[in-house]
């Protein structure tokens, strides 16, 4: 487990393939999940515990080591695509049926702006309309 990728409680699981997934989880009275992926959950956990409010959130640690079993052609591991697959098969292992995903950099925006978004989650639907700036 790899609990020092992540700022509070560490739990892991290990899926199907034998690889060890080391995760957060925050707002467990939701029902709602959101998932997020990243290579470690320090700056990124205000915007979890934010997003935990209205969502039952699991921080999932990517790895890069570890059995894998999506291959580039010249046989390394092509770890973008088994993140998405150690995604896919943690929701599975955890009997999820649905979810929403949020990643750290996958979205393209700054953590000020992920911040942003997340706080708006929290308003009335009628002021998300409304422009949000933070500076």
């Amino acid at each position: 487990m790899e609990a020092n990728k992540i700022n509070g409680e560490a739990k892991s699981l290990v899926l199907d393939n034998g690889a060890e997934i080391t995760y957060c989880e925050l707002g467990t009275q939701n029902e709602e999940v959101l998932i997020s992926g990243a290579f470690f959950f320090h700056t990124f956990m205000p915007v979890l515990e934010i997003l935990a409010q209205r969502y039952h959130v699991y921080g999932i640690v990517m790895r890069f080591d570890g059995n894998a079993d999506i291959f580039d052609t010249d046989g390394g591991v092509h770890w973008t695509r088994q993140w998405g697959k150690d995604v896919y098969d943690f929701a599975v292992k955890m009997g999820i049926k649905k979810f929403h995903y949020v990643g750290k950099s996958q979205i393209r925006r700054t953590p000020r702006k992920n911040l942003g978004f997340a706080r708006r989650l929290r308003t009335r639907p009628s002021q998300r309309n409304r422009s949000h700036r933070l500076y």
